[in-house]
């Protein structure tokens, strides 16, 4: 059986400037400036899959990027990996922490020497649900502050988020229902 095509979407954008990171996952509109010369490559793979957006992306070059992520759903973020610092809201991240974007709020990041990422956006209400068995996470007021959780954190935020991306994955992959 195969997935609708309103159910599941995939697309990717190829980098071949700023402009082409704008649209870092469906739904930002994101400024981003250049840091260094030179050619900015990459890519963006967008998978929508019912309301769950993912998008993965790799770029060359240092970049900044500013501004809202989505204007409606929660996004949460890390990147995979940097070849220099990355920070968000001016706190040092490493690849695994987990970034808690809020619908509208501004996001501010830079990434030295390029990198790659993998933002996943969600709305509240089916967030909260997929975290109902754990306490904090199932509170929205957690999910509406931004904040970076570090990779050793007591949440498990990674690992749960994991899991339902690799059902989700799976069940795309066999085209079943969801």
């Amino acid at each position: 059986m195969r997935l609708d095509k309103k159910i599941w979407s995939k697309e990717i954008v190829p980098i071949k400037g700023p402009e082409d990171l704008r649209e870092i996952t469906r739904g930002s509109d994101v400024e981003v400036t250049q840091l260094k010369p030179g050619k900015l490559r990459g890519s963006i793979r967008h998978i929508d899959i019912g309301n769950l957006g993912i998008s993965v992306g790799q770029f060359s070059t240092e970049i900044r990027s500013k501004g809202p992520l989505h204007g409606e759903k929660v996004v949460l973020g890390t990147h995979l990996a940097s070849v220099g610092r990355a920070l968000h809201w001016w706190e040092e991240t490493r690849p695994g922490d987990v970034g808690i974007f809020p619908p509208g709020i501004d996001a501010d990041a830079i990434y030295g020497g390029g990198g790659a990422y993998v933002v996943v956006s969600i709305a509240l209400p089916e967030l909260s649900l997929m975290f109902s068995s754990e306490n904090r996470l199932a509170d929205p007021a957690f999910w509406n502050t931004k904040q970076l959780v570090p990779h050793r954190s007591p949440y498990r935020v990674r690992s749960r988020a994991t899991a339902h991306a690799d059902h989700l994955r799976h069940r795309a992959q066999s085209h079943r229902p969801l």
